[in-house]
């Protein structure tokens, strides 16, 4: 028997050709973007998974008024340790914030993010080195590790991984280091490093109340994570008792620490303003849909079939078929269509996925090792089956032989309806998926045209390695490069646009003491980066207070903290006692998503923040001119900086803090074009469907004197509310939907009608000219030919 049922099934589809590649076609499509999806999903969500101590490592933050912290003292970490039996390793690290040149007579690299680890830090994250059994060095002393790329760089000729010396910087500056031995990098985890520093105790020689180290606890499993977290934070109000400033920074809050989950920090850290894991699952959401879509696309072609396949069930049921045997057949069918659909979505996966990993800069695979591929083919498999063939075998199973024998059927209530919900179901999805996209579009589009507050066009960076605190350091640099032909301004700061967020200080304005991010800058900054001055003046070299104990503030520090009359009032921080001098427009440094903070410029360096960043301002038609000099002669510029020039234009840095927004509108452009497609073949399929069912009355209607436009009108008509209904779907969900999603945005655009009523037009359109094209077809054939059986 099921042999037969299989004979059967292959002889339909190849009976129904067009049908059969409309639905494998819709349901393999379907099934390709939900596996893609379920990958980047799982990717996404699964930094750092590979540490065996995956679900047992937390962050200790700090979450003070007006600020949210990763940061932590080295006090508090060896609190902790002491104090904590449930904790089994408490590790501390801390990143460098700026490059440094490693070089020797083969080769010279540069280290972008060195990671200081103590011995904790290392059993907790099981740092891949070279060493078998490593024991960290005596204290004070540290072990550094390169990448094995760079190690052979730097030592071509040996055989071996061995200790190793290497110049710091550049020749001139004298100062050398050990390369103790490689790291393996750790595939997808949240920590990278280009170098690795490992001693026993990190914060050794430091200053105890330091606030800059990132600490992480190993607790053992099934503890307590409230009750640890509640005694930790006693511990951190003990420590305020010896620190002054610290528990000014803690104010009256008493819940200030809080353990963040190692599974949480990519994608919804803490210390981030967006959760983008609700974005992701948004995203595996939308996957969903796509299968949905695809499913109840093969639904209704399989229905509309089902209306020729009525009298062969007849015939069946008359000699003694069962309704269960004719269900198993068709399922059989469904099953078939259903396999074939899955090869062709592996086909098309595996040859779409290098462009996707490109693209949304992620490594997916379907040959990862990953074990979610093994159980997501078959479990598709099956809920394909069952969604695209219960509800058609149950119709055809369920058709009376006497009212099917008679044709009838294809004028019954049942046969129409369905395809009806189905219809409108696939258009209200593929309009919200274009205009979702619209409105993704509208808002990358309104952050890339709006006014950012400052101009990164032709503003070059210099990577630098000499520190500029000193402004009469710094001008012999500043005189050498404004002498170029073609550059405008010149400026060095501690922070640049797009850099990580400036350190957060405590300042005290009218006796209130408030958070102020805190950016050291040079003359001209303002000047070479556009910034529109608000009130007072900028800083000049003609006020030689202005390197002492001047200041300017932004407009959010004024707004948020209720500054009256802010020129010339004092305000104490950094234990030095400043005077504002003026204030200056906010500008988006750190993107659209968060609000421009409260924050202090200042020129002399009270509060430890060293002035690296080199920004020049250059003509636009003498970059190349400015480029080519500037390497030339870089060496005799910066000295100390070493003999290569190494730039980046900020307006490209800027661009890369709206990547997150272009993957999600890639993924939306993406699945919009997919649901439109299936959504597509679905009013293909059932246009035709209609078309057959009334190519009498089209007949009769012509020899009667319809004309070819009043055809194509009566059966367009019939789409009418269909489109209406799906109209009102779509807008009412996306509506909802793209307010929460524009939540996630300080600046945001308003929503407008035009994504709206473009998508609605589009639709319409697409609808128009399918059903046309069925009616056109249609009307080709003459009436004598249709009536002739009459």
């Amino acid at each position: 028997m099921f042999k037969l049922n299989f004979k059967i099934a292959l002889r339909n589809l190849k009976k129904y050709p067009v049908a059969t590649c409309i639905n494998i076609g819709g349901i393999a499509v379907a099934i390709a973007a939900f596996i893609v999806i379920v990958l980047y999903t799982r990717y996404e969500n699964n930094f750092d998974a590979n540490n065996p101590n995956y679900e047992n490592i937390y962050l200790v933050g700090r979450d003070l008024p007006n600020n949210i912290t990763s940061y932590t003292s080295a006090e508090l970490a060896k609190k902790i340790k002491e104090t904590c039996p449930e904790i089994v390793y408490v590790g501390k690290t801390k990143f460098t914030n700026f490059e440094f040149a490693m070089l020797n007579e083969n080769t010279r690299l540069y280290l972008k993010n060195v990671l200081s680890a103590d011995a904790d830090a290392y059993k907790i994250f099981n740092f891949r080195i070279n060493i078998e059994q490593f024991k960290p060095k005596a204290m004070g002393e540290r072990s550094f590790f390169l990448s094995l790329n760079d190690y052979k760089s730097l030592f071509p000729k040996s055989k071996e991984v061995v200790p190793e010396m290497v110049m710091v910087v550049n020749k001139a500056f004298g100062m050398t280091s050990l390369v103790d031995g490689v790291f393996t990098p750790t595939p997808h985890s949240n920590i990278v490093f280009d170098g690795l520093a490992l001693a026993d105790d990190i914060s050794f020689g430091t200053d105890a109340t330091d606030q800059s180290y990132t600490t992480f606890i190993q607790v053992k499993p099934d503890t307590d994570i409230d009750h640890l977290e509640n005694k930790i934070n006693l511990l951190y109000h003990e420590l305020l008792k010896k620190n002054v400033v610290e528990a000014n920074l803690a104010g009256k809050k008493t819940k200030v620490i809080f353990l963040d989950p190692l599974k949480n920090l990519h994608l919804q850290a803490r210390t981030e303003a967006v959760n983008h894991k609700k974005i992701i699952d948004g995203v595996l959401y939308l996957g969903f849909l796509v299968l949905l879509l695809g499913c109840f696309n093969a639904i209704n072609i399989n229905i509309e079939q089902s209306t020729k396949r009525a009298k062969e069930i007849g015939v069946k049921k008359v000699m003694g078929a069962t309704r269960y045997s004719l269900s198993l057949q068709f399922m059989l069918e469904i099953f078939v269509q259903c396999s074939l659909a899955v090869v062709i979505a592996l086909i098309i996966v595996e040859s779409i996925l290098p462009s996707i990993n490109t693209v949304l800069s992620v490594n997916l695979s379907l040959g990862s090792g990953d074990p979610t591929i093994l159980w997501l083919l078959p479990i598709t498999l099956l809920l394909t089956t069952i969604l695209t063939g219960i509800y058609p075998a149950w119709i055809l199973s369920s058709f009376k032989p006497a009212l099917v024998l008679k044709g009838n059927f294809e004028k019954s209530f049942e046969g129409q309806w369905l395809k009806k919900v189905f219809l409108v179901f696939q258009f209200s999805i593929a309009m919200a998926f274009i205009i979702g996209l619209l409105i993704v579009k509208g808002q990358l589009n309104y952050m890339q045209t709006q006014d950012k507050g400052f101009s990164a066009e032709q503003l070059l960076y210099i990577k630098n390695q000499a520190i500029f605190n000193k402004e009469e350091v710094f001008k012999p640099v500043k005189d050498k490069i404004q002498k170029i032909d073609g550059v405008k301004s010149v400026t060095v700061a501690s922070n640049i646009p797009t850099s990580p967020k400036a350190s957060s200080q405590l300042f005290s304005v009218d006796g209130i003491e408030n958070h102020f991010s805190v950016v050291n800058v040079g003359f001209d900054y303002f000047e070479t980066l556009d910034i529109k001055l608000k009130d007072g003046r900028l800083f000049s070299s003609e006020f030689g207070l202005d390197t002492v104990s001047n200041v300017i503030i932004n407009e959010a520090a004024v707004k948020k903290y209720n500054i009256s009359n802010p020129i010339g009032k004092a305000i104490r921080g950094c234990n030095t006692t400043y005077n504002i001098i003026g204030v200056i427009s906010d500008f988006k440094s750190e993107g659209f998503e968060k609000a421009v903070e409260p924050t202090l410029y200042s020129i002399k360096n009270a509060c430890g923040e060293a002035k690296l960043a080199i920004m020049v301002k250059i003509d636009q038609n003498k970059i190349p001119s400015v480029l080519r000099e500037l390497k030339g002669k870089w060496a005799g510029i910066n000295k100390l900086d070493g003999e290569d020039l190494r730039y980046e234009f900020v307006d490209n840095l800027y661009n890369k803090l709206f990547e997150r927004q272009e993957r999600l509108r890639f993924i939306i452009s993406a699945l919009s074009a997919i649901t439109m497609l299936i959504a597509l073949f679905g009013i293909f399929a059932y246009a035709k469907f209609m078309t057959n069912s009334r190519r009498k009355e089209i007949a009769v209607r012509r020899i009667l004197g319809a004309g070819d436009l009043q055809i194509v009108f009566l059966l367009n008509s019939h789409f009418t509310w269909l489109i209406i209904i799906s109209n009102v779907i779509a807008v009412t969900a996306v509506y909802i939907i793209a307010n929460k999603w524009l939540e996630n945005f300080a600046y945001k655009q308003s929503l407008s009608a035009s994504p709206f009523v473009i998508t609605s037009a589009l639709t319409g359109l697409l609808i128009i000219f399918t059903v046309s094209y069925q009616a056109y077809k249609a009307m080709k054939t003459s009436p004598a030919v249709i009536l002739k059986s009459e």
